[in-house]
């Protein structure tokens, strides 16, 4: 997907904990969506948008951000998931690659 489309109708936090085959149970899926609705608004607005696959340069202009930014906040989103998942019983580091 690239600039000008966007398509993701499931929501990128549907994508976090899809139910696949082999995937996550249920009840797994409603606590890594709880997990990420817990984070700030600006976290979660990053996060989800790398879940639809936009390009730093896509999510700078979106969140309007330095494309600088993107990645140190990028790794302290994915360090609170960790730590917000970890709360409700999920191995963060094993969902998240």
């Amino acid at each position: 997907m690239r600039t000008g489309q966007r398509s993701c109708t499931a929501g990128p936090s549907a994508r976090l904990g899809s139910r696949t085959p082999g995937g996550p149970a249920p009840d797994r899926d409603d606590r890594t969506k709880a997990a990420l609705n817990r984070l700030p608004a600006r976290n979660r607005a990053l996060l989800t948008l790398l879940a639809a696959e936009l390009s730093y340069g896509e999510l700078s202009a979106e969140l309007r951000m330095p494309v600088a930014s993107i990645g140190p906040i990028r790794a302290r989103s994915l360090r609170l998931l960790r730590r917000e998942l970890a709360a409700v019983g999920i191995d963060g580091d094993a969902l998240i690659a």
